[in-house]
């Protein structure tokens, strides 16, 4: 079954019926309740008024309440209608997918080659040092608005609630300390904040994490996917300090301009090597997660939005009682919610004080996503759907 038909619930429009019904029958009482009250008691031969006001206000509650439940059901009935058309729309979208997505598949692992080659050329030009990083920005920025102008129509389909299953490639490079030993040893964190986005993104705005591999082909009626060893790579080399401790905003934006951002777009371009041609067109860009070892400002993640397809991550565990399948919107979670915040601010989407928003600031956040933050995710240059 498509995931799509799983995001659209009929039962709203019943529990909504159900409340609409409750909201008639009690207007219903309190309108008898208000006649009796304000006219049958006064009702008398010498207060032929009040008797005719009763009945009028009586006749009136009645009617209204007619059409109370009338318009209740009527809405509801066009509110499964909508539903049920939304869920078609959804499953034609994804078979049309999934069938092109197989040819689109065999395209992209020829294309991969070439495309990585192109991109390594081009990326050892775009690491130059200011001139180069700046070139890089402006591309990228570009590339976002070209492929969000491309996804209007996406856009206002998730606006109306239809949401086709998209797809979007990601990978976590675990980097090496001064010595050459692997920042991360135990992988079971990078796992866990990897399910993190796999379950949220499917069940928020319905787009399958996927690896960044030479052929990976998903079908949109496919199992869901599972983090594994596929969606790591690990590197070999030794790292200078201010490889792995970084910093954030401003002072990211100005070391991603000299030295930090170049070695950083070059790691990509080998890291991400099958995903050069997507990243050469912007469509369907993998973005590359490096985990580093600590943020000289305190924090615990940091991204440049759609100025890269790069993000770096402190990975750090939280809530380890609740189990990988079940890291998704519905709980309060903390740092394992890290990487999904990046990668989602990598995706234009900004921070948002709110509670226990995807992009809220403080760690102690779920997954939860507003309306608009679903449209922007899905007009993403890295949310695509083959």
């Amino acid at each position: 079954m498509s995931n799509c038909t799983k995001l659209v619930k009929t039962d709203e429009c019943t529990q909504t019926r159900d409340e609409g019904y409750n909201n008639c029958s009690q207007t219903r009482d309190e309108g008898y309740n208000s006649c009796q009250s304000n006219y049958y008691n006064d009702c008398h031969w010498y207060s032929p008024w009040n008797c005719v006001a009763g009945w009028f206000c009586s006749a009136w509650t009645w009617i209204s309440n007619i059409v109370c439940v009338g318009w209740t059901w009527v809405s509801n009935v066009v509110c499964v209608a909508w539903k049920y058309i939304v869920q078609v729309v959804c499953v034609l979208i994804d078979a049309v997918v999934a069938v092109v997505a197989i040819i689109a598949s065999v395209i992209d692992a020829i294309a991969g080659f070439i495309g990585g080659i192109v991109a390594f050329i081009v990326d050892i030009f775009t690491s130059i040092p200011i001139i180069g990083r700046l070139i890089d920005w402006v591309l990228g920025v570009a590339k976002t608005i070209v492929w969000a102008i491309a996804s209007i129509p996406d856009l206002i389909g998730t606006l109306v609630g239809v949401m086709p299953e998209k797809k979007l490639r990601l990978i976590v490079l675990i980097q090496n300390d001064e010595r050459g030993n692997p920042l991360i040893i135990d992988r079971t964190v990078l796992y866990r904040a990897i399910q993190f986005v796999i379950n949220t993104y499917r069940e928020q705005v319905n787009v399958r994490v996927v690896p960044v591999q030479i052929f990976h082909y998903a079908s949109t009626f496919a199992d869901e996917q599972v983090a594994n060893d596929n969606y790591i790579a690990s590197e070999t080399r030794i790292n200078t300090p201010d490889l792995i401790d970084v910093c954030c905003d401003t002072c990211e934006a100005g070391e991603n301009l000299i030295d930090r951002g170049s070695q950083f777009n070059l790691k990509l371009s080998i890291v991400a090597f099958w995903g050069g041609a997507r990243r050469l067109t912007g469509y369907g860009a993998p973005i590359v997660a490096f985990a580093v070892r600590s943020y000289k400002d305190g924090k615990a993640g940091c991204s440049l939005g759609p100025l890269t397809d790069f993000v770096t991550v402190k990975f750090q565990d939280s809530d380890q009682g609740t189990p990988a399948a079940q890291l998704t919107s519905d709980k309060s979670l903390g740092a394992i919610t890290d990487l999904g915040h990046e990668v989602s601010h990598c995706c234009s989407l900004p921070h948002k004080t709110d509670g226990d928003n995807m992009m809220n600031p403080s760690p102690k956040r779920s997954g939860r996503m507003t309306v608009w933050q679903k449209m922007l995710i899905r007009s993403s240059r890295h949310v695509t759907y083959l």
